[in-house]
């Protein structure tokens, strides 16, 4: 499944990246993020169907591929959490606090506060400052949840509401039969087209940005 691009979150400044999986073994054997070499990963996932060692490969090739930031969410998140960080003090066991890979789990924060925090607040280790320009937010094995998040990165102001409004779990057991909001209408997700022209505003001036840098 190709990784999908929308704009910088005006907080942070990275570029925010998607990607929905089935599973963790559809993870791609390369993450290739335009003029990023690091990033932010944001993981939603339910651990508890996954094995340690299944976990550890993933985050060694996660690692390999240029995560500097872990934000895991779901099921057992501080397992997975744990398993990464392992990982991590084992592929750089000289790791100071400059180079460290940073990480933390969300088992009970609102999907939305989680993805809030991670696109604009969560920022890695000062020897990453530079390089890491991205958030990859990655939904693994949750369509629900893949919808809706895709739909808080188009629309940024849309993710701010869901995480000022919620302060209840979303996303992994989800009524399909209600609407996220429970009131007859879900304004977390923009999949309706409403907001495509001020999308497509803020994606020219995301263009314009890179060009000036590159003109630099």
């Amino acid at each position: 499944m190709a990784i999908e691009k929308f704009r910088k979150h005006p907080e942070s400044g990275r570029t925010m990246h998607f990607l929905e999986l089935d599973s963790v073994e559809d993870w791609p054997e390369r993450v290739a993020l335009p003029k990023s070499p690091h990033f932010v990963l944001f993981l939603a996932l339910g651990g508890e169907e996954l094995a340690d060692d299944d976990v550890t490969a993933l985050a060694e090739r996660c690692l390999e591929q240029g995560m500097v930031y872990l934000s895991v969410w779901g099921p057992e998140s501080e397992r997975v959490h744990d398993l990464f960080e392992e990982a991590a003090a084992e592929r750089d066991p000289d790791a100071d606090a400059d180079t460290v890979v940073l990480s933390e789990w969300h088992d009970e924060e609102p999907l939305s506060q989680a993805v809030l925090y991670a696109v604009s607040s969560a920022w890695p280790a000062s020897a990453y400052e530079k390089t890491c320009a991205a958030t990859l937010v990655v939904v693994v094995g949750n369509p629900d949840a893949a919808d809706q998040v895709r739909g808080w990165l188009k629309a940024p102001s849309r993710l701010d509401a869901a995480a000022e409004d919620r302060e209840d779990a979303v996303g992994v057991e989800e009524d399909d039969d209600e609407d996220s909001a429970g009131d007859g209408d879900d304004d977390d997700l923009d999949l309706d087209g409403d907001d495509e022209e001020e999308d497509e505003e803020e994606e020219e001036e995301d263009e314009d940005d890179d060009d000036d840098r590159d003109d630099d």
